[in-house]
């Protein structure tokens, strides 16, 4: 008998199972024969987890998760842990060397001193439609109100964006 565990770590949605159950079908594996979690390897509390494994021919019948092999299994996730903790500190440790360099993370921003300027200019004018200046930028206007006021007053970050 064929049986089926899935698993992703992001339970939120922006990770599926769908790519593993094909594999899973077209192995042969029962569609009720299948187990799907969705959490992190850092949890050791899966509900799904309650099974030994147990290969009796062909290439890997050595393993076997309910005696011995339970522990190279215990070994391997070890292992996996601790390359996730490697991981870990070498991406913090990347993050304070570039900070340290003057480098920032994050997205850049999409308005530009240009762009505040010219919103500046643009907004004091009586005929300025907000839709279309906020198109010619390539900002919504949630970003445009952000950086100027209605009125073309610069607002605290247009005016930090203009400072630099």
């Amino acid at each position: 008998m064929l049986i089926g565990y899935m698993r992703v770590s992001k339970a939120d949605g922006s990770q599926t199972t769908d790519l593993q159950r094909d594999a899973l079908l077209s192995a042969g594996v029962d569609p009720e024969k299948m187990y799907e979690e969705k959490a992190s390897g850092m949890k050791d509390d899966r509900p799904e987890r309650g099974v030994g494994l147990k290969v009796l021919t062909g290439q890997g019948a050595a393993i076997d998760t309910t005696t011995f092999g339970k522990l190279v299994f215990g070994i391997f996730a070890a292992l996996a842990e601790f390359e996730r903790e490697l991981i870990s500190e070498r991406t913090k440790a990347g993050l304070t060397s570039a900070r340290a360099r003057g480098r920032k993370g994050g997205r850049h921003y999409k308005m530009t001193a240009a762009k505040v300027r010219l919103a500046a200019d643009s907004m004091g004018q009586p005929g300025t439609k907000v839709g279309e200046l906020c198109k010619e930028l390539g900002v919504t206007r949630q970003t445009l109100y952000r950086h100027v006021s209605p009125t073309g007053d610069l607002r605290p970050d247009g005016a930090r964006l203009l400072s630099w």
